[in-house]
């Protein structure tokens, strides 16, 4: 009785925001990442170089199988900053397709219905979807990334997903689109709460809309050996493109696996969720050529119930060292993540019944950006030596933070959106570049821990 009013009264209010900011006829549309240079003392390219070069290495393992042996600590050492970033750079470009071209694809798809479809629609249709990939593709050509979008999942001009790779580079990177912000429907999506069961390809009960834009609807589609769905065009997108950065690699005698990594922000980090557990479940469904390495979520809402939260923790914790973990990133002050009872303590869900509506809890391993520059926090000791039990080790480390490496100062208020201050902290804290500027504060802490780790923990 009292949670979907509230929840209505909380759309309602969006709603008016958003209202508001098309009737004063503020650009509300996302800035090109080029533009996020003076958001950062280090320059996006060298960011980036960097970033891709830790997504195409090879997976460290840290377990001595000689003597059995191995620390779990030094596992947590795979998570780099420049790799987080590079993944958030990618996620905020998918929001830099050209939707007019989109729409005008989508229009003559819709005329299909009153008459036959001939050579000249389809190539009209092919265009107009490559002239609005162009902005991607010429932004992360400069990066030595080639992009292609994948599908619409099932719906026509809202969210999608593409693929990234570097063939020289020796990885892939699946991106879901998120939820634009003055698009009021996909804001809608982030907030709707009802569930469905999604056994047949993951764990418990999900968020209906997610689930329905990856895989079948009902029960009798997901049965047939024939399943076409957003999932399976994925799925067969990577192997494709595994197969072929295959053969470039035995062109040149390498061997390692390519590297597959899940990414999207907002909507797009909840559909990235389940296409990620998904893959867990099924981990030889990408085919022998691939490994599947982390997923990085940012803003992601939550997307099932305390039985898929428990099912995905018993998967990942079925291996001593997994190769594939999920980072879930947070922002202080975003509203989308913080919709959860098991956002204030995950334990609560021992009061929730399976048809409660807020019996959601969010999976995954949880880090907290701040913008005061603080220490990230996280539920996994990031920041903790491989002694991490003795306190003072951490004390010492954390001094080293805060002395030896400046933090950066910016005021993305005044660079990017000039009417960002009138926005409320917990809608405009949702916005990927200021994802950028939460985890640009924290980059010193992850420096000082990397500059430790090679002095004392070898």
């Amino acid at each position: 009785y009292i949670v979907y009013p509230l929840f209505a009264f909380v759309l309602i209010f969006l709603d008016i925001i958003l209202r508001i900011v098309t009737f004063l006829g503020i650009d509300t549309s996302t800035k090109s990442v080029g533009e996020w240079n003076g958001l950062t003392k280090t320059k996006l390219d060298d960011i980036v170089r960097r970033g891709t070069v830790i997504l195409g290495k090879p997976f460290i393992s840290y377990v001595d199988e000689n003597n059995g042996d191995g620390n779990l600590f030094k596992q947590i050492r795979n998570l780099k900053i420049d790799m987080v970033e590079t993944l958030l750079l990618l996620a905020s470009i998918l929001y830099e397709r050209r939707e007019e071209n989109v729409n005008e694809a989508i229009k003559k798809i819709k005329g299909f219905e009153n008459k036959a479809i001939i050579q000249e629609d389809i190539l009209y249709i092919r265009d107009q979807l490559l002239i609005s990939e162009e902005p991607i593709r010429n932004q992360v050509k400069k990066w030595g990334i080639k992009f292609t979008s994948i599908t619409e999942l099932n719906s026509l001009g809202g969210p999608y997903a593409g693929m990234f790779w570097s063939t020289k580079g020796n990885f892939i990177v699946v991106g879901f689109k998120g939820t634009t912000p003055a698009y009021f429907s996909e804001w809608l999506a982030d907030f709707m709460i009802q569930k469905i069961d999604a056994r047949a390809y993951l764990y418990g009960q999900v968020h209906e809309g997610f689930y329905t834009s990856l895989f079948p609807e009902d029960d009798y589609a997901a049965s047939k050996l024939y399943r076409r769905s957003p999932s399976l065009r994925l799925i067969e997108a990577i192997r494709g493109k595994a197969a072929e950065i295959k053969n470039y690699n035995k062109t040149i005698n390498k061997t390692d696996p390519i590297s597959l990594w899940i990414t999207g922000h907002s909507l797009g980090g909840g559909l990235a969720t389940l296409f990620y557990t998904h893959l867990l479940k099924n981990p030889k469904i990408v085919g022998e050529d691939c490994i599947i390495r982390d997923g990085v979520t940012f803003a992601a809402p939550n997307v099932g119930d305390k039985d898929f939260a428990a099912y995905f923790s018993s998967q990942s914790n079925g291996s001593f060292e997994p190769t594939s973990t999920l980072w879930r990133v947070v922002a202080e002050n975003d509203i989308v993540p913080h919709i959860s009872p098991s956002y204030i303590h995950p334990r609560l869900s021992r009061f929730f019944k399976s048809i409660d509506v807020l019996n959601y809890f969010h999976i995954g391993e949880e880090i907290k950006f701040h913008f005061d520059g603080s220490l990230p926090t996280s539920t996994r000791p990031i920041f903790e030596t491989e002694n991490y039990f003795y306190y003072e080790k951490r004390s010492k480390l954390t001094n080293i933070n805060l002395t030896k490496v400046d933090q950066i100062v910016v005021d993305s208020d005044k660079f990017l959106y000039p009417y960002e201050k009138y926005i409320p902290s917990f809608f405009r804290n949702h916005f990927t570049h200021r994802y950028f500027v939460s985890l640009e504060k924290s980059r010193h802490h992850f420096e000082a821990l990397e500059n430790y780790i090679n002095d004392n923990c070898k």
